[in-house]
């Protein structure tokens, strides 16, 4: 991966290997609107720590979150362990 990847791009890579269905999901969508359930959901927050580092409790990531606020999630919670080391 390059500098030039986004977390939006990461996290998209992440729900695709999920479901390859969703590789041209709005990225603005609702995990409702997209079909996502509660246990994909849980799955999603696993892979983000595993691929970026960072714990995201299953509670975090809500059916009303999209792709693009939970890359928002995922960026302060980057930010905020930069600031700690």
């Amino acid at each position: 991966m390059n500098d030039t990847t986004t977390t939006l791009d990461r996290l998209i890579a992440v729900v695709e290997a999920l479901d390859p269905q969703l590789a041209d999901a709005d990225p603005d969508a609702t995990y409702q609107a997209l079909g996502l359930d509660s246990l994909t959901l849980t799955e999603i927050s696993m892979r983000i720590e595993g691929d970026f580092g960072v714990p995201v409790d299953d509670t975090e990531i809500t059916e009303e979150f999209s792709l693009r606020s939970t890359a928002r999630l995922v960026d302060d919670k980057l930010a905020h362990r930069t600031k700690e080391q």
